[in-house]
């Protein structure tokens, strides 16, 4: 075996590299810049693309961590990518680390070393091995999909499970990309994840076989002046209702756990088309609009969640029941893969509603934020994902509510119990909030007969 061997095998035994966060995020722009078939990035360019920046000085330092990961996972070094202004080459700290990693560069100049390397990281078709190793959701033009290893077909891989689903669309070189606005009520007999209608004389785009992302507009968006994306499909036939009306079958539905909003895609960069400042006139106003597959897969790109088929498909049919405002549960139905769906289901609309906002404190960090019952899901299985049995509430009031140290009158003002009196430092945090109008949306606010059911049988008098 020879030198190079024998240093891979000892860094695979004896080198089991973890990155930081920060050599991660520089990882992940690397890869990035891969995908954008970008040919180099220079070291003050990638210090300030990962957030917070860093000193273009400590770049070197980790994108030779990255390049020893890369060996190890029998990558090409990724560092060469990094550039000196002026210079046009890798650092030297690259060529060192080529000697340190033992790879043969005798009779070699350092043009001709960073030449080869860079042919080798435009050529490699494995680079989702670095992506699935640091946990990052990307895919790669190059990558042949069939290459990835296969996976349960009844279980959505954890990493990029959305991408996993529509593998084959995905390498189908004809498949097509939309985003699709919807809106809660509809002039056809639009149904979400089952039905989309559309007037072929206005626009004749849509093909079978397309993915899709919906999106709810602002004008119909239960958070004031935000659009959000909320799940994807795939549109399976395509039907002439009339002369100028189609309907769209749809296969294959996914709905995101968390909505994608308007306020998380600030830093999110669109390539089928350059945004401006704002999002004013950014998608057509019909609400059809074609993208690309890097922005599809952009937006879909999961957080790691699974989930079974069996799974996906209870979540869309509780999704479509509340949408025709049915919001019973069965109590045999309520085993506890079904209730998680249906806890998904009735948390991800009351946090809509609310504008992911804590209706008492004001608090808006999601990871604060739970869905409360007014009325407990044991007592009342009819309103099981009622909105309007919901609030919005950060995690002490939340507590506080659900075990009847809070409650709330007919003009929604907060109640304290006297119990609260007991525990003088909890008393002094919920004081403030005493006869405070909590925040709510009018279009879906709490029913005041579970608030009265709330204060006859919860609220500790």
């Amino acid at each position: 075996m020879g030198k190079e061997g024998q240093n891979m095998e000892n860094l695979e035994v004896n080198y089991m590299l973890k990155l930081t966060e920060q050599q991660t995020k520089l990882a992940e722009q690397l890869l990035k810049s891969i995908i954008n078939r970008e040919p180099v990035v220079e070291y003050n360019e990638l210090a300030t693309r990962i957030r917070p920046p860093i000193f273009w000085r400590q770049v070197g330092h980790e994108i030779g961590e990255i390049s020893k990961l890369c060996y190890k996972l029998r990558l090409p070094l990724l560092s060469a990518k990094v550039i000196s202004r002026g210079k046009g080459t890798a650092g030297e700290g690259f060529f060192d680390l080529m000697k340190e990693l033992g790879i043969d560069t005798e009779g070699k100049s350092e043009k001709e070393l960073f030449s080869q390397e860079l042919k080798k990281i435009r050529e490699c078709s494995e680079w989702y091995k670095l992506a699935e190793y640091l946990g990052l959701d990307l895919i790669f033009p190059n990558t042949e999909m069939s290459a990835l290893p296969e996976k349960d077909h009844n279980v959505i891989n954890e990493k990029n499970y959305m991408i996993s689903f529509y593998k084959e669309e995905l390498k189908n070189v004809n498949t097509e990309y939309f985003i699709l606005d919807t809106h809660k009520s509809s002039v056809y007999e639009d149904i979400d994840f089952k039905y989309y209608y559309w007037e072929v004389t206005r626009y004749n785009q849509l093909k079978e076989g397309t993915l899709f992302i919906y999106r709810r507009p602002q004008s119909s968006s239960e958070i004031k002046n935000q659009f959000y994306f909320f799940g994807t499909g795939k549109i399976e036939k395509i039907e002439q209702i009339n002369t100028s009306l189609v309907r769209g079958t749809i296969s294959k539905p996914i709905l995101f756990d968390d909505p994608i909003l308007q306020e998380d895609l600030q830093e999110f960069e669109f390539t089928y088309k350059k945004r401006g400042n704002s999002w004013e006139h950014f998608f057509n106003q019909y609400g059809m609009n074609k993208i690309n597959k890097t922005d599809f897969i952009n937006l879909i790109s999961s957080d790691g969640h699974q989930e079974t088929i069996e799974e996906i498909e209870e979540k869309i049919t509780l999704f479509q029941n509340q949408q025709m405002q049915n919001y019973r549960v069965e109590d045999q139905k309520s085993n506890i893969k079904v209730r998680g769906a249906a806890q998904s289901t009735f948390a991800r609309k009351v946090k809509l509603i609310y504008g992911y906002e804590c209706a008492i404190t004001g608090i808006h960090t999601k990871d604060f934020l739970t869905a409360s019952h007014i009325i407990p899901w044991a007592k009342d299985k009819e309103n099981r994902i009622n909105p309007a049995n919901g609030i919005c509430l950060s995690v002490l009031v939340d507590r506080a509510f659900d075990k009847g140290y809070i409650t709330l009158s007919d003009k929604y003002e907060i109640i304290l119990s006297k119990k609260l009196k007991e525990d003088v430092l909890l008393f002094k945090l919920l004081k403030g909030y005493e006869g405070q109008k909590i925040k709510y949306n009018r279009s879906c606010s709490p029913d005041l007969i579970f608030i009265k059911w709330h204060r006859d049988n919860i609220f500790k008098k």
